[in-house]
């Protein structure tokens, strides 16, 4: 109550009493050209300004405290920048050059919403303002009036409330004291089932409505790389399946066709153009378009979309489905790995905790805001991936029997990588530890009373391997080749490779380059770095946005506990499959938060064990007459206050300016709806 009262209110209060305002008649620059009522056309950037002379009050002017530029002809999608000019000493300056310089009052912006269109001004005494409306030429610019000094509304937001409670309920039941801790992790337990799937249920809900920010599925054409970015390539691979062929549909242009190196990225920027298309990010062999990116996704949902119901299967709507299995599976996989190693010292509310890690730490927030083809492919790999370890844990039959059923729909589920994301495959390497004891004590499996076990393990990976390399040879000519090196992208990716000296600097940048955190609305920028390789902006290294996985990686300091759980072997083969993979990833493709993904399931998993790990050795400590409670307090406040700081990221990371697809361009109604929660802290006093 106080936090909405005051602190989200901050610019009501600071506004209730200011001096009177009264203006002249308005001047609209040259720059500006009225197309109706309350709508103007940009036509000149530098003189694109309407002009506003101030009145004087018992001979004084008064202080601009606060601006409104109302409009009701705006789109939900449109927003206008401006800039505030005021007259001082004889000329104009920025309405940000006061005694302290302001940035957040450089450049403001107003979108349809009535919150969107206030803005707070550093309290300058001036004759006469100018508003510059910012724009490339030809944009349109609408508002009804401009008034100043007027009170900003005391607002109630039930959104904000609602983040607030669930915050506060978090920090209440996660606390060192909770009862929760106390609580051995029991599935026969109706409450913790339920507690359990209330908790699957919120994170799915929190992650559709993630999906909802962005949507960028129109073609359009980027004149930075002179290409065409059609983000439709799943889409254009249902259509050509649908019509008996491996290849896109989509138009060839001539100059492309006959190119004796295709590949060449300076000699496709020279022809490149909006009439002569050449599509970004598809791959090009033998004159026509495909794609390289795993087609099972195609097959098994864009495909029969399109045939039920004759239109393209949103990408948005793909990535949900999957996002949603993927939650689920890993919440079940966190209680089953509690269950199976820990079952003598998990906690119900060490569980709970690792199921709002677990989906928080496998990028489903970069998959969830990203709803591009780019995600496709992973979000499935790692759906089929939790799956496939799920029913390997689970294979033991009540009786004591292996499960010769889920052991081959484990197995078949981890083939199904090869058609998604060929970097998940090094989830088979998991097997060998999970079934450590069946292999070389029981002798359950590689022996002939495992012989229908051992068939069922391996047939399912011959089942898909087969197909899947026919589907390559069949475009390529290569069994092994899936085509990403005829990527049209900045860079000739059949011939180069990042030098041996840059992938360590590159890897190092993929998993601990700092985040970066300030304090002006979003509060979270995205970063970059220098290293001559192909990368994007991204909101920092996997460890430094998940610190919580940074524990995973003293798992041999508890290497006697996990012994005794039988997951010391384990912990050693996700710590080396993450070093491959994201190796794999950087010397490949370079750094960006989307390769997060390959690897983050892996960290995630490692993080897991280990505190479930260190948990049990408190537990060991305490039964042993040793106190802990100081100790077990301070590690739970970390792991509380690492979520916390993973939400903040990627909260407040998803309204980055300077990331791809950025919101306030796609979805600028929220992202200056948010933005304005925070005014009152904006504007010093000039």
């Amino acid at each position: 109550m106080i936090a909405e009262t005051f602190v989200f209110n901050l610019a009501y209060w600071r506004t209730t009493s200011h001096d009177e305002v009264s203006v002249g008649s308005m001047v609209v620059g040259s720059g500006l050209k009225k197309n109706g009522n309350n709508s103007f056309e940009i036509n000149n950037s530098d003189d694109a300004f309407v002009e506003i002379p101030i009145n004087k009050n018992d001979g004084v002017y008064p202080r601009l405290e606060t601006i409104r530029i109302s409009s009701s002809e705006m789109t939900e999608e449109e927003k206008a920048d401006y800039s505030v000019f005021v007259f001082k000493g004889g000329r104009w300056e920025s309405a940000a050059q006061g005694v302290w310089y302001d940035p957040s009052s450089e450049v403001l912006s107003y979108s349809s919403s009535s919150v969107t269109q206030y803005a707070m001004l550093p309290g300058v005494a001036t004759s006469s303002t100018r508003v510059y409306f910012k724009g490339k030429v030809g944009e349109r610019v609408s508002f009804d009036d401009i008034k100043y000094n007027a009170t900003i509304p005391f607002t109630i937001s039930f959104a904000r409330i609602f983040i607030m409670l669930a915050i506060g309920a978090f920090v209440i039941y996660f606390r060192p004291k909770s009862p929760l801790y106390h609580i051995l992790f029991d599935w026969s337990d109706n409450r913790q089932k339920i507690s359990l799937s209330a908790l699957a249920v919120l994170s799915c809900i929190v992650f559709i409505l993630l999906c909802g920010f962005v949507r960028s599925d129109e073609p359009s054409f980027n004149p930075t790389f002179n290409h065409w970015i059609d983000p439709n390539q799943y889409q254009h691979l249902a259509d050509a399946f649908l019509s008996g062929h491996l290849y896109l549909d989509l138009p060839v242009d001539p100059q492309l066709a006959h190119m004796a190196n295709p590949y060449d990225f300076t000699a496709r920027y020279t022809f490149g153009s909006e009439n002569a298309p050449v599509f970004w990010d598809y791959a090009f062999f033998n004159g026509k378009y495909y794609t390289y990116f795993g087609a099972l996704p195609a097959l098994l949902m864009f495909v029969p979309f399109k045939a039920l119901t004759g239109q393209w299967m949103p990408t948005s709507l793909a990535i949900i489905i999957m996002g949603v299995i993927s939650i689920i599976l890993l919440i079940a996989l966190a209680a089953s790995i509690a269950k199976r190693y820990f079952a003598n010292t998990a906690s119900w509310g060490m569980v709970l905790l690792m199921s709002v890690f677990a989906p928080l730490a496998v990028n489903l927030a970069y998959f969830g805001y990203m709803t591009d083809f780019y995600s496709v492919p992973i979000i499935s790999s790692l759906a089929f991936t939790a799956g496939a370890l799920l029913l390997w844990i689970h294979s033991r039959k009540r009786s004591g029997e292996l499960s010769s059923v889920r052991i081959f729909l484990g197995s078949l589920l981890m083939a199904c990588n090869l058609g998604c994301r060929p970097q998940f495959m090094i989830a088979c390497l998991l097997a060998f530890p999970l079934f450590w004891k069946e292999i070389t004590v029981t002798r359950e499996l590689f022996s002939k009373k495992g012989l229908v076990c051992t068939i069922c393990a391996f047939v399912p990976f011959f089942m898909a391997t087969t197909p899947w390399m026919w589907y390559n040879y069949a475009r390529f000519g290569s069994l092994l080749d899936f085509g990403a090196n005829y990527n049209l992208t900045g860079f000739n990716m059949t011939e180069v490779r990042p030098s041996w000296f840059e992938i360590p600097a590159m890897w190092l940048m993929q998993l601990f380059q700092p985040t970066s955190v300030g304090g002006v609305f979003p509060f979270v920028q995205a970063v970059n770095n220098s290293l001559p390789s192909p990368n994007e902006p991204g909101l920092g290294g996997y460890f430094m946005i998940v610190p919580m996985a940074l524990i995973g990686l003293l798992f041999f300091a508890f290497r006697k506990t996990m012994k005794k759980a039988h997951v010391y072997g384990l912990a050693w083969v996700l710590a080396i499959a993450i070093v491959v993979v994201s190796v794999v990833d950087v010397s490949g493709a370079g750094i960006t938060n989307r390769y997060h993904g390959d690897f983050a399931w892996l960290a995630a998993l490692l993080a897991m064990l280990t505190i479930f790990s260190i948990e049990s050795t408190f537990a060991v400590l305490e039964r042993g007459g040793c106190d802990c409670t100081q100790l077990k307090a301070a590690f739970l406040v970390l792991l509380v206050v690492f979520t916390l700081f993973t939400v903040f990221i990627y909260g407040f990371g998803a309204f980055s300016t300077g990331r791809y697809n950025a919101l306030i361009d796609m979805n600028p109604d929220l992202y200056l709806t948010v933005k304005s929660w925070f005014m009152g802290f904006y504007a010093g006093q000039a």
